[in-house]
């Protein structure tokens, strides 16, 4: 019996002592599973990220280009939790054209949002000189992690073409058998498309018909935006043929072809000299009865005078010729030739001769006031009878004065009645340059340039 018990006790012990070992080895176990666990979560093998993610440019329509005076905009996304050393700054990123290290004007960078383990920045630079492609260099360690994990170093490229340089630019002028012109404007480079003018399929060539000469400058833009000026110099063009002139000093003759000043010697001598007759040519086999016009002639007669040139016998009259309401062309009767060319003519020569009277005013011009040239055109409008393809614009000039605005497709260009024009031009252009004729010809306000 004693020997039962004694087996039974020895039993017993064996059974708590392996009891004991088997709970020790679950639990070692448990702890081994339980650190496994945490080692996946805590333990970060992907080193941080940049990405570019969106580019904006201010150059509307060619963000593909652009030059100092652009403002680009870049979005950049930084993903990373666990940062130890953030270097997002302009320090440490550089920026290039081609392989070239740049340094632009004006660097602005600025942190968007920071969710999670994402940080979105944006850089906006302006005033980028030089040329080439823009890039962006990020060099290794920008971001670092905790666990001292690195960005690569890395170069964006933009795509963007940074161009600082304008256009160079060759204007020529081929006469059509037609008597047209055909205007060119070839470029070194890509340039933008202008309106009323054709462009080649490479975007290096503009050209544009002309019917009559004529000279006014035009912007040529790139791509970039960078610009150019360059003079289209119609001089042979002759399917359409205007001239004008003027009588000053009574019988001084001044003949001059589209887009001349009639009148240069009178600013040029700064003489008191007045138009006391202005008339003009126009022939087009097409439409000879295209333009027409109408004048104020000033007079020291009054109101109701009437009179002839005292050089064509053309008859005019205190006022507007024909009326403030009417036009004279071609088929009008108040008409002269002048070297075997029929010219519309407003006023006549001997507005200022001392002594002079009108046809139905007695009234005598006392020497004193002849000698201050007083009288003549004051006030001049043109217009076409259709406006599909062409406008007219002209200028006047008053000593003292100097050069009026432009007006243009029947305006009436007036200073005041009693201030008569000394100078004068006009010209027929295509209607989508109507706008830089008066430009160039406006530059010249309140001067005497001739």
């Amino acid at each position: 019996m004693k020997a039962k018990k004694f087996i039974f006790i020895i039993l017993m012990g064996i059974l708590i002592v392996f009891m004991s070992f088997f709970s020790n080895c679950v639990f070692s176990k448990y702890v081994i599973d339980s650190q496994n666990l945490v080692a996946k979560i805590d333990i970060d093998r992907c080193p941080p990220k940049i990405q570019l993610i969106s580019i904006e440019n201010t150059n509307k329509n060619y963000e593909s280009y652009a030059n100092k005076n652009h403002v680009i905009t870049l979005k950049f996304k930084v993903t990373e939790k666990n940062i130890s050393i953030n270097n997002f700054n302009s320090n440490n990123i550089k920026f290039k054209l081609n392989e070239n290290i740049i340094f632009p004007n004006s660097v602005k960078i600025n942190l968007l949002s920071h969710i999670n383990d994402e940080m979105i920045y944006t850089i906006t630079l302006s005033g980028i000189n030089g040329n080439g492609i823009f890039k962006v260099y990020f060099p290794e360690g920008v971001i670092v992690d905790k666990s001292n994990q690195k960005s690569k170093e890395e170069t964006f490229n933009t795509n963007i073409k940074i161009d600082n340089i304008s256009p160079v630019t060759i204007f020529k002028e081929n006469l059509l058998s037609n008597g047209k012109s055909l205007a060119k404007i070839s470029c070194d480079e890509s340039i933008r498309p202008i309106s009323g003018w054709s462009i080649s399929n490479n975007n290096l060539e503009l050209s544009k018909e002309f019917s009559n000469t004529i000279y006014y400058p035009i912007t040529v833009t790139d791509f970039a935006q960078n610009s150019s000026i360059v003079y289209v110099d119609i001089k042979n063009a002759d399917f359409i043929k205007l001239n004008y002139g003027i009588f000053y000093n009574h019988n001084k003759l001044e003949l001059v072809p589209a887009n001349s000043i009639s009148g240069k010697n009178i600013i040029s001598s700064n003489s008191i000299y007045k138009i006391e007759s202005l008339f003009f040519n126009y022939e087009n086999s097409l439409n000879p009865y295209l333009l027409q016009g109408r004048a104020f002639v000033y007079t020291h007669w009054g109101d109701g005078a009437r009179s002839r040139c005292k050089y064509t016998e053309t008859p005019y009259y205190h006022g507007y010729n024909p009326s403030g309401n009417e036009w004279m062309d071609n088929s009008s009767n108040t008409s002269c030739f002048i070297s075997g060319k029929k010219y519309i003519q407003f006023g006549g020569s001997g507005l200022n001769y001392k002594n002079a009277v009108a046809a139905n005013v007695n009234k005598p011009i006392p020497e004193n006031i002849s000698s201050q040239y007083l009288y003549g055109i004051s006030s001049i409008a043109f217009s076409l009878k259709e406006y599909s393809e062409y406008s007219i614009v002209y200028q006047a000039y008053i000593k003292n004065i100097g050069w009026l605005a432009c007006a243009g497709d029947g305006q009436e260009l007036l200073y005041a009645y009693d201030k008569p024009f000394s100078a004068f031009r006009m010209n027929l252009v295509p209607k989508s340059e109507k706008q830089y004729l008066i430009d160039f010809w406006n530059k010249d306000i309140g001067t005497s340039n001739v």
